[in-house]
């Protein structure tokens, strides 16, 4: 890092889909923690940096080890499944989405 782009106001470290649950660190200094991998999430670095060599790291944990530790603080029932909230399933489409290709099919073949 060099001692012009610390003499800004900010220095922004900008992560685009990092795991369900991770913690970002910056010279073994905790920058900030995540918990939703479908947001882009922006820190404030700066105060962290150092002119020269920095160390990010960036820890993913297991968010079943987390639910299962959030159910027993709470008391909640263990979870049957993880990983799914919604219905998910196939259904046919004679629209073609951008970028992919178009599959048409009659009702025989599903």
């Amino acid at each position: 890092m060099d001692a012009d782009t610390l003499s800004h106001k900010q220095v922004i470290l900008r992560c685009e889909g990092l795991d369900t649950l991770a913690t970002i660190r910056i010279n073994g200094r905790e920058l900030g923690q995540t918990d939703n991998m479908f947001r882009t999430r922006e820190f404030d670095a700066k105060p962290l940096l150092q002119t020269g060599e920095n160390k990010i790291e960036i820890l993913i944990s297991s968010p079943a080890k987390f639910v299962e530790a959030l159910e027993k603080k709470r008391g909640w029932p263990p979870q049957q499944v993880l990983g799914f909230f919604r219905t998910a399933f196939l259904k046919p489409n004679e629209f073609k989405i951008p970028g992919s290709a178009l599959v048409k099919h009659g009702s025989s073949e599903l």
